[in-house]
């Protein structure tokens, strides 16, 4: 309870942990982006798959 007010209260924490979360999920996105289809597994040999990763 005392991180919560303090969180709400302290305006430069607030931005930090904004900036921080941002960038994890930036990364999610990127990692989401780049392992697109079946999480990033090619389940076959076929040229054609591993053109589109």
């Amino acid at each position: 309870m005392v991180q919560l007010l303090r969180y709400h209260s302290d305006a430069p924490l607030r931005r930090r942990v904004t900036a921080a979360m941002n960038t994890v999920e930036a990364f999610h996105r990127f990692s989401q982006g780049v392992g697109f289809g079946n999480q990033g597994v090619l389940a076959d040999n076929d040229a054609w798959s591993r053109r589109k990763r």
